[in-house]
């Protein structure tokens, strides 16, 4: 049976927007261990409040290299209403744009290109299920599988950010890449890491950095 979750307790709720898209966040950072008390606590009532806690059910996908990801379900309800939460890896906020990777799935869904965003919570994100398969490496060259690829793609690449997008409407390859460079540490604490790394070149690699910002 369906129930309406218990309100969650002891956080902020707010609207974020960035021109006119407009997500929920919540201040909360969610467990990876104990994720799926996390989410019945703290973020089941702001995604599918008809849920029941106790009938709320997960499954964990293990193909992710940092950030883990879980798919929660409700017992009674259909596998196609499930929800996906993912948790990003410690320190991937480093390197990637949260905000805009957030954008960027808007847009995409606007477009009919990906699951809609259901909320941003401190270190993750709720949203939908798109139910399908990667394409087998048989069907590579069935002329009906690559029109509709190519027609997706055509249309991937036809979305652009609105003006006042958190994104940048120009290419920012060498911006990223600058951004990236400038993030690695010429030496670390750990006297290991020191020794694994030091045959890397990367002090001589940071003193490129000003090639990549002429280009």
């Amino acid at each position: 049976m369906l129930l309406n979750a218990p309100p969650p307790f002891n956080m902020a709720v707010t609207r974020r927007h960035i021109g006119d898209i407009v997500w929920t966040h919540v201040a909360i950072e969610i467990d990876a261990e104990n994720f799926l008390e996390g989410f019945k606590s703290h973020l089941l009532s702001h995604v599918r409040p008809n849920w029941s806690p106790s009938g709320t059910r997960a499954k964990v996908f293990n193909d992710g290299v940092t950030n883990k990801l879980m798919g929660l379900y409700h017992e009674d309800g259909p596998k196609d209403d499930m929800v996906l939460m993912r948790i990003n890896g410690p320190g991937t906020e480093t390197f990637i744009d949260r905000d805009a990777e957030l954008i960027s799935t808007h847009l995409l869904h606007r477009a009919g290109l990906a699951a809609p965003v259901y909320l941003q919570f401190d270190n993750g994100t709720c949203y939908g299920y798109l139910s399908g398969r990667t394409v087998h490496v048989s069907e590579m060259g069935d002329r009906a599988v690559l029109g509709r690829v190519a027609k997706t793609m055509a249309k991937l690449h036809a979305t652009e950010p609105p003006p006042t997008s958190h994104s940048r409407a120009l290419p920012f390859v060498w911006a990223k890449c600058d951004d990236w460079i400038s993030k690695v540490p010429q030496t670390f604490e750990d006297p290991k890491k020191n020794e694994t790394y030091a045959g890397m070149r990367f002090a001589e690699f940071l003193k490129r950095k000003d090639e990549f910002s002429a280009l």
